[in-house]
């Protein structure tokens, strides 16, 4: 429907571009004289980057009973992402991967963030973010879906009782690889 709808706004627009023309301001006119009898055009237009990322908006750690930590497992989506040839649509996360507990100032329980990349043909394989950058994802110029699986665990079991929180802070930037061919 929404094709549809811009399909019609688009084919109006034209329509009226066509009844009423706008003069070119830099226009070359050729007369019967003029020599030569030929000009050239510069025919140009622009492409923004574009992109559509789901990031989640809360995770809740689950018990792990047989090994005595907590995680949950969720998903960062890409779609629509169109970029400069060479480019990477880059999620960092930002976190001291400290989760406090209420009540208890001088503990912290530590977390660790991994990532792995979802596709057709392999799951990847885990990467962790805290000893990388904190590079979540690096996604490509794709009208496809594209996903990073985020694992996030504790590294031991906690303490207190409590309710364990932090903030994590998720960063999107365009970014440019050289092209490294030395011209």
């Amino acid at each position: 429907m929404k094709k549809r709808i811009t399909a019609i706004a688009l084919t109006l627009a034209l329509t009226a571009a066509m009844a009423f023309p706008i003069p070119a301001v830099n226009a070359t006119e050729i007369k019967e004289d003029s020599v030569p009898q030929s000009t050239e055009t510069q025919l140009s237009f622009q492409v923004a980057p574009t992109y559509s990322v789901t990031i989640p908006a809360e995770v809740k750690l689950s018990e792990n009973v047989f090994y005595d930590y907590y995680a949950q497992q969720d998903d960062i989506i890409a779609k629509d992402v169109k970029l400069p040839e060479g480019a990477t649509l880059n999620v960092t996360l930002v976190s001291d991967y400290k989760l406090e507990v209420e009540g208890a100032d001088d503990y912290a329980l530590s977390y660790i963030v991994q990532a792995s990349e979802i596709n057709e043909t392999t799951a990847g394989y885990p990467i962790d973010l805290t000893a990388q950058n904190n590079l979540a994802a690096a996604f490509v110029s794709s009208a496809d879906e594209q996903k990073v699986r985020l694992n996030f665990q504790t590294e031991d079991a906690p303490k207190y009782a409590g309710t364990y929180t932090d903030t994590v802070t998720f960063n999107i930037a365009i970014q440019q690889l050289s092209s490294g061919s030395g011209e």
